[in-house]
């Protein structure tokens, strides 16, 4: 969860829909990524970048991190052998994995390093999830390389890059192809429904913008925003008088637009609240969320924080809901839509459905930063400043939710666009959808 949400959120987002716009530094993405320019020999001055930015995120996460045992790694010497590691660095992705290394190393959800952006748009064109323990491709971009190369929703995804994904490696590897340093080309393994595993190369799409001004484009940081506001949109469906849908993207709701859905909602009896895909959110839309649905001061979790951070309690909703509840959830639902999700159960509001949540759960602060004069790199990272122990003494980090009923689409589901968890739930409150009508309510949208 975040504290000030929007600016951390961007990135999980932007590693869902598989692009990344440019920002911050007028560097093109080195040999072997995604970029279009040869490679250049590392300068002193390129290697002094990077050690002021290592120095810089040694210093946020002494300063802020939630643990200060660090989870007893070695902190100095994890330090040091990336000053090595810049020091022999041939590339300037590889000054930033070296940076990046360092957060990796505390296995924490909440907490890693954003790199300078690359001096170009980059879209992917394929998008996978885990269902279970095993990966499957989402989504497939129209008239992209991934498309044209074969790929197809409901593949499952045996290898990428010669390595098998995990519901512990999946984000690591998408964000270390996709963030910290973008491919040229992945070589996926996969197997259709039915069919043999076929290796396949895909490239992704790549568009230059030549940086002119060692500042932010906001123009593109704009339009970049306004894509992701329609993503992020809230959507609802109504099945007659009696069961509302409400697709929830994510916590983003001030008081007063929580209290005025609740109350719109108030008139139906029966609500399924779709959490799939839900990164998490904000902390004060987590409170009066869990307020609209349990009512006021509802202790949710206490902290474990080096600073003094009050307890997780509800807070008042100007409306509430009182009807029958029914949550759902799969792999990428994370931090404040695991925690609410996970307060349902406990408390015995509601039931959940669908695939066990992705165990990141953790309350983080996102640090921009920048370095030099004349040309202006910028960066920052994500850093843990608080675990949440909910009331029934366990934290949600890396265990997730188990569903009440776990409900898993087979590749075929996928393929065909079926929405069995959704119909699953449609049925319990008496509305008979099948999964592939349910499939069409709410499909997987890329940015426009």
């Amino acid at each position: 969860m975040k504290r000030n949400a929007a600016a951390g959120l961007l990135c999980f987002a932007a590693i869902a829909a598989g692009s990344f716009p440019a920002a911050g530094t007028a560097s093109p993405p080195p040999s072997g990524r995604a970029g279009t320019s040869a490679p250049r020999e590392m300068s002193k001055f390129d290697r002094d970048q990077g050690r002021m930015m290592l120095g810089v995120i040694r210093n946020d996460l002494r300063d802020f991190y939630y643990d200060p045992t660090y989870h007893g790694i070695a902190f100095d010497q994890v330090f040091a052998r990336a000053e090595d590691r810049i020091a022999s660095a041939g590339t300037q992705a590889e000054i930033y994995a070296a940076i990046a290394e360092t957060l990796l190393r505390l296995d924490d959800s909440h907490t890693y390093f954003v790199p300078p952006g690359w001096a170009g748009k980059i879209e992917f064109g394929w998008f996978t999830q885990m269902v279970g323990d095993d990966c499957y491709l989402q989504a497939v971009l129209p008239g992209s390389d991934a498309e044209t190369q074969g790929l197809l929703k409901g593949d499952r995804v045996l290898g990428i890059d010669g390595a098998t994904p995990t519901r512990e490696s999946l984000s690591v590897m998408m964000y270390d192809q996709r963030l910290l340093a973008p491919r040229a080309r992945t070589t996926l393994v996969v197997r259709s429904p039915g069919g043999e595993p076929r290796e396949v190369v895909v490239r992704p799409r790549v568009t230059p913008q030549k940086r002119v001004s060692t500042n932010w484009d906001h123009a593109a940081m704009f339009r970049e925003m306004e894509d992701q506001a329609w993503l992020d949109r809230h959507r609802f469906h109504f099945f007659g008088d009696d069961v509302a849908v409400w697709k929830m993207p994510q916590f983003d709701l001030t008081r007063e637009e929580v209290g005025r859905i609740a109350g719109k909602l108030s008139k139906y009896p029966r609500l399924i609240l779709d959490l799939r895909g839900n990164p998490g959110g904000a902390v004060e839309t987590l409170e009066f969320m869990v307020g609209a649905f349990l009512g006021e001061k509802v202790p949710i979790g206490t902290i474990r924080s080096r600073r003094t951070i009050p307890a997780h309690v509800s807070r008042k909703s100007p409306e509430r809901y009182d009807g029958e509840l029914i949550v759902l959830v799969d792999s990428e639902s994370a931090s404040a839509a695991e925690i609410f999700s996970r307060q349902m159960q406990i408390a015995a509001r509601g039931k959940v459905l669908g695939d066990r949540t992705s165990g990141r759960v953790m309350m983080s602060e996102y640090h921009d930063r920048k370095i030099g004069m004349g040309t202006t790199v910028y960066f920052g990272a994500s850093i843990t400043i608080a675990d949440i122990i909910m009331t029934d003494g366990r934290s949600l980090e890396k265990s997730g939710v188990t569903p009440d009923e776990v409900i898993l689409p087979t590749g075929e589901d996928l393929a065909t666009g079926r929405d069995p968890v959704l119909s699953r739930a449609a049925a319990a409150f008496g509305v008979n959808i099948d999964p592939e009508k349910a499939g069409a309510l709410f499909p997987f949208e890329w940015k426009r």
